[in-house]
């Protein structure tokens, strides 16, 4: 075979490989755009009649309406989620939620959303999976929750994730504790996944962190005092006080936090101990505490405080007295006084609370 000849060969590969290239490409854009504008036409469809349902002047219309809804929507994951989408707008835009609530109801009624869901969860890919975990979730389809815990040790962490917060949404203290200790010792999970589990658990938090506090590392309790502080949990408070006088650093701060949120008198002695701490987040923490309790002792630490050494303690103290409504002398004697940097920092929060 002469030379000519392979190099008309090898031209006619690179024009057939490049052709099918383009074709493949063309059909895939051709189905993605097919698929774009199916799913239009159906969100129309969609948003009719889930306006007509609403705008109904008989049940027989409601029911028409609520049966075409669940015609369009068939067996579809994706065109449940637009109606699902529709009716969180329409949520937002104020309409009676118990109205939202019945038409989603009847509509679950014939297309059995939890099957839909489940075959995902059986069947799907990763991402799939995810995503059904959270849907089964949201339509509070408990008989599921050990199918959901099967993923809370899956290698793809987005998986987990999704299972573990649905698993916090069904309210499963044991199985979100045992996720939380699961993930104890894996530093790039962010502690704000913590909170989101505490703060979409729909169980009873007392007992949650209570069985994950008992079991898990010192960096884990840190970080669950910090999620349950916004719920000043009472039964954790015999914790809060051994913690806040105790030497972790990183314990004793989330303690002096979670014991300051409380505002409750009975913690002023500990806080003011605290806000004389060598450590200026300790102190930081303690003032905002005091704050919070606002007795009379208590506000002259804050006051006092607005000259502390650090910039960081002097700005907490300052936003602080702002919030607490102190006097307009009070300000004007830090104002005008001779300390520049408890003056700078008062200023500092009230340009930040006019908006300057």
């Amino acid at each position: 075979m002469n030379f000519e000849l392979i190099c008309v060969i090898a031209v006619l590969v690179c024009i057939l490989i490049t052709s099918s290239e383009f074709l493949m490409h063309y059909f895939l854009a051709k189905n993605l755009m097919s698929e774009k504008a199916e799913n239009k036409d159906v969100r129309h469809r969609l948003e009719i009649f889930i306006k007509g349902a609403f705008d109904a002047p008989t049940v027989r219309c409601s029911e028409y309406e609520i049966s075409s809804i669940a015609s369009v929507i068939g067996t579809n994951d994706l065109y449940y989620d637009m109606a699902s989408d529709i009716f969180d707008r329409y949520r937002g835009e104020g309409k009676d939620d118990a109205v939202v609530t019945s038409i989603e109801k009847g509509i679950n009624e014939i297309v059995h959303p939890v099957d839909i869901f489940a075959k995902m969860l059986d069947e799907g890919n990763v991402y799939q999976k995810s995503h059904a975990c959270r849907r089964l979730a949201d339509l509070e389809a408990s008989d599921y929750t050990d199918k959901i815990a099967e993923h809370i040790e899956s290698n793809d962490r987005d998986l987990a994730y999704n299972a573990g917060m649905a698993l916090a949404q069904l309210g499963n203290s044991e199985l979100v504790a045992k996720y939380i200790i699961s993930i104890q010792n894996d530093r790039n999970y962010s502690s704000r996944f913590v909170d989101e589990l505490f703060v979409v658990f729909s169980g009873d938090r007392t007992e949650l962190a209570q069985l994950a506090f008992d079991k898990c590392n010192d960096y884990m309790k840190t970080t669950i005092i910090k999620a349950i502080e916004p719920f000043k949990l009472e039964a954790f408070r015999p914790v809060f006080l051994a913690g806040a006088v105790g030497n972790d650093r990183r314990l004793k701060i989330s303690c002096v936090k979670a014991l300051g949120a409380f505002g409750d008198e009975r913690d002023e002695q500990l806080l003011q101990m605290a806000a004389t701490d060598n450590d200026w987040v300790i102190r930081s923490s303690a003032i905002r505490g005091l704050s919070n309790i606002a007795t009379h002792t208590a506000l002259e630490t804050v006051k006092s405080a607005i000259y502390d050494k650090e910039w960081w303690v002097r700005r907490t103290a300052a936003s602080c007295l702002i919030s607490t409504g102190v006097s307009a002398s009070v300000l004007e004697e830090i104002l005008g006084g001779s300390d520049r940097f408890a003056a700078d920092a008062l200023k500092s929060e009230l340009y930040r609370n006019v908006g300057v």
